[in-house]
């Protein structure tokens, strides 16, 4: 009987020289080792598995244990320490303006203005306010007008035509946009607006209506001065006229260039009789924190 005989694959020999010895060793030595490689891959990738799974556990029991009063313990001490603004807005957001009574002054025999006396209490805030009045069912057309920081500002709409005198108009604020100065641009805002709404009325006549029977007018003649040291390009004031504690009359105007240092005169007259004027409070309409307001320091004139 004849002996087989054990066939190496060591003594294999490529005739073709693409597919060599050791190549051949290699794919073999895998195809025979196959099934443990498997074996051994996926009781790796078990082992990992189970790992991350405990360590998960651990550290979540850790958390449950300990870590979870810790947290607690610090959201609380967190509490305590820093405010809630949310509770708290109401101490940092505008306060309202403060409205005085309105009142109609008589331009001819059939216009009126109507004044309505406000004031912005809050120290960061500029107040810009859109309104209009209720006159005898009939609106009138709708203004705005901004109010500095801690200053006092006239709602007005003048040129109202009316066949008979107008009698309780009714504000009505439309709305009112904020804007917060901070504090971190101007450090002293109520010495900002101050500084640049300096103006005052120097001496004034007033002339009475000469006939009582014709329709007479006053003539009033004021001094307007700037004592600031800004110039400004067209800044508009309401002029109030007192007698007393009253008010007698409230005049509008614009001046074009008035520079630092300035006197004006303004002259007017109006049909109220407007004696026994006391004194005059001028009353910027300025909006202190717009460059545009301002006269270039090169300005001539």
């Amino acid at each position: 009987m004849t002996k087989k005989t054990k066939k190496s694959i060591a003594k294999y020999e490529d005739v073709s020289g693409q597919f060599s010895n050791k190549t051949l060793f290699q794919s073999f030595w895998f195809v025979k080792h196959k099934l443990i490689i498997r074996k051994i891959g996926i009781a790796l990738l078990g082992f990992g598995g189970a790992s991350s799974v405990l360590f998960s556990v651990v550290v979540f029991g850790e958390y449950v244990l300990f870590g979870y009063w810790e947290d607690k313990a610090m959201y609380t001490a967190q509490v305590q320490e820093f405010p809630n603004f949310a509770q708290n807005k109401h101490v940092y957001a505008a306060k309202n303006i403060t409205i005085s009574p309105t009142r109609v002054f008589a331009e001819s025999p059939e216009k009126y203005s109507i004044y309505t006396r406000i004031k912005n209490p809050n120290e960061q805030f500029v107040a810009e306010i859109f309104f209009h009045y209720d006159v005898q069912g009939k609106n009138t057309s709708s203004e705005s007008i901004l109010v500095m920081p801690q200053s006092d500002q006239f709602l007005a709409v003048r040129g109202v035509f009316s066949g008979a005198r107008i009698r309780s108009p009714k504000l009505v604020i439309e709305h009112i946009r904020w804007k917060r100065i901070s504090p971190h641009r101007i450090d002293n805002i109520s010495a900002f607006v101050a500084d640049r709404l300096q103006f005052h009325a120097g001496e004034f006549t007033v002339t009475p209506p000469k006939s009582v029977d014709d329709v007479g007018t006053a003539q009033a003649e004021i001094e307007l001065f700037n004592d600031s040291v800004y110039s400004f390009n067209t800044p508009s004031f309401f002029v109030v006229l007192y007698r007393g504690r009253g008010v007698e009359y409230i005049h509008y105007t614009t001046q074009l260039d008035f520079l630092f240092g300035q006197k004006r005169i303004l002259r007017f007259a109006t049909l109220l009789p407007l004696s026994s004027i006391t004194s005059i409070e001028i009353i910027p309409i300025i909006d202190v924190f717009n460059h545009d307001e301002y006269l270039s320091i090169d300005y001539e004139g």
